[in-house]
């Protein structure tokens, strides 16, 4: 089900599984450090998500926060979606705090279908602080089910992918809009400062969860 407004958005994420807008201005991106910097949400050695946050209250409140900042931009780009929340990504800066190609988790039956990331960074993301990897066109490869409890389909070729993937350095509040069976990483944060980022998830509404 397509449900992107501009068909030009809807053939270059068909083709490569992702597509970068600019996305937020200034006073988004500000407005969402404040309600982060405002809620002493921990970080980890690595990577820190709020959707780890023990507390359902603190998970739905920080979701909600950002959605009304999100989701009227997200209305430009989508037409008859539904939220699936979101959350505030943390990543530290150490020497091994890479995260390793994966694909997210299967939630909807596809190919027929997709769902959806928007992917946002609060600070310009290079090399050196964690820039975000992709495979482009990978998330034709397969169709196998992903999730923490089965067998990666796509493990026997990550190695492979390695020298293909492309570095995506984006400028604060720009959107990287990808496909869940996309294949991405990124890089090692060895900037000395934490890179924050916001994600907020989508499906089309006339689409079910699995």
């Amino acid at each position: 089900k397509n449900f992107f407004i501009n068909e030009l958005h809807l053939n270059e994420f068909s083709e490569n599984g992702f597509i970068v807008l600019d996305f937020l201005d200034k006073n988004d991106v500000e407005s969402l450090k404040n309600i982060y910097n405002q809620n002493n949400i921990p970080d980890s050695e690595h990577f820190y998500s709020t959707s780890f946050l023990p507390s359902d209250k603190k998970r739905a409140y920080l979701s909600q926060e950002i959605q009304k900042i999100i989701g009227s931009k997200a209305n430009n780009i989508f037409r008859n979606h539904q939220e699936l929340g979101a959350v505030f990504l943390i990543k530290s800066s150490g020497e091994n705090s890479q995260m390793p190609i994966h694909q997210d988790w299967t939630v909807v039956e596809e190919p027929e279908n997709h769902s959806i990331t928007i992917w946002i960074p609060l600070i310009d993301t290079t090399e050196q602080n964690g820039a975000i990897t992709v495979l482009p066109k990978s998330h034709r490869l397969s169709t196998g089910l992903r999730s923490p409890s089965i067998q990666d389909p796509l493990q026997d070729i990550k190695e492979l992918a390695r020298p293909m993937m492309h570095t995506l350095e984006m400028k604060a509040g720009q959107a990287f809009i990808f496909s869940h069976a996309l294949l991405h990483a990124s890089h090692s944060n060895t900037s000395g400062e934490s890179r924050i980022a916001v994600a907020y998830g989508l499906i089309h509404q006339e689409t079910d969860l699995i």
